[in-house]
């Protein structure tokens, strides 16, 4: 590769390096002095060194040369750094998960939730829990909300919710996931569908998405 006096310059994070034709960079300019990079002999680094400093008004060729060492990448310092994979298998405790998927009183409000009652209720084989959930997306696909409430009905007729929660998603430009309605309505379902996963008798759900059929 030859290069002369022509070559343009260039900032670099320790000095100024000179570039020369052909985007070959053999010198550096460290504390005001110019070192010579990946020369072959003593000569020819001492050609180098006159040519940044005095002449540059000549040719100079230059041989990019790499040692083996630089080749098997046995200059660069490592450290040994790594990190223990756990696997999620049936079995391990997934009580986080549902913790966060359920949001247990997140939007709503000043509703008090009545996880005795609903403990005790769940025993009952007898007893019908009605589930309720729904599932949103802003108009730019950005942002999706979800919720739901579980309850039970009185002889009465009337409803009396024993429980409710829900949660969030968002997708940005940094992460890869995707958002849709359906999705939304999918992890309300899921919602509260794990809340009330050990409720022995009947469970009713509404839902207003047939795509999670």
């Amino acid at each position: 590769m030859r290069g002369n006096r022509s070559g343009g310059r260039r900032n670099g994070r320790e000095g100024i390096k000179v570039v020369f034709n052909g985007s070959c960079e053999n010198l550096e300019e460290i504390g005001r002095k110019w070192r010579a990079l990946d020369l072959d002999t003593e000569a020819e680094e001492c050609r180098a060194r006159a040519w940044a400093d005095d002449v540059r008004d000549t040719d100079l060729e230059v041989r990019i040369i790499s040692s083996a060492e630089h080749c098997a990448c046995t200059t660069i310092e490592r450290k040994a750094c790594g990190r223990v994979a756990e696997s999620k298998v049936p079995g391990d405790d997934d009580s986080h998960m549902r913790e966060q998927l359920e949001g247990v009183g997140i939007g709503c409000g000043d509703f008090v939730q009545y996880h005795e009652e609903f403990n005790r209720l769940a025993t009952d084989p007898d007893i019908e829990l009605l589930g309720f959930s729904d599932g949103s997306l802003s108009g730019d696909y950005t942002n999706g909300g979800y919720g739901w409430l579980v309850a039970v009905k009185h002889a009465n007729g009337k409803l009396k919710v024993l429980a409710g929660g829900g949660g969030a998603a968002i997708a940005s430009h940094a992460t890869n996931v995707l958002l849709n309605t359906t999705r939304m309505e999918a992890l309300g379902l899921a919602a509260g569908m794990s809340y009330a996963r050990n409720w022995a008798g009947k469970v009713k759900w509404y839902i207003d998405n047939k795509g999670l059929l």
